[in-house]
């Protein structure tokens, strides 16, 4: 067992189960690592992740922005990289965030090992995993390029609480 900060980590021993018994967390966060479980695996961790949280908050990359959506386009002025970005178009959005993640995690951290390809969704795609995951959506932020970030990519905060 690993301890910091009073908090117990644990191994994960198979890819997809988490060792923590049911109900163990009121929250858990998850930032910028489910893009990096193979796609098979995503559905049963987001289960799990149900079994040992009542509530999952999760950052992470996604793409299939549209300069329509009013949530999006409000982030231009403060993002014209963003805007650029968004006007790519779906392919080229997923290219763009993979090319960024790799560059981020192979040269910039030096992780040389990592599931590829990156396993990032849309919204959409996020929101129906996480309902099949028995989550109800509470709250869903797009976040754009965090500008504090080495390579910025494009990113949003979902909020799902676990089906009573």
């Amino acid at each position: 067992d690993i301890v910091a900060n009073g908090l117990r980590f644990e191994l994960m021993q198979t890819s997809t189960q988490i060792p923590y018994p049911d109900n163990e967390f009121d929250s858990i966060l998850a930032i910028m690592v489910l893009h990096h479980v193979r796609a098979q695996d995503q559905q049963s961790i987001l289960h799990d992740l149900g079994r040992i949280g009542k509530r999952l908050i999760l950052k992470e990359t996604t793409y299939g922005l549209n300069a329509m959506d009013l949530e999006v386009s409000s982030l231009f002025m403060k993002q014209p990289v963003f805007e650029r970005f968004v006007s790519l178009g779906i392919k080229k959005q997923k290219l763009a965030v993979s090319l960024i993640d790799l560059f981020t995690n192979a040269v910039a951290s030096g992780w040389s090992e990592m599931s590829l390809p990156f396993q990032y969704r849309t919204i959409p795609e996020w929101k129906e995993m996480l309902v099949r995951a028995n989550f109800d959506l509470v709250d869903i932020v797009i976040l754009g390029f965090d500008p504090r970030q080495v390579t910025p990519d494009s990113r949003i905060i979902i909020v799902a609480d676990r089906k009573k």
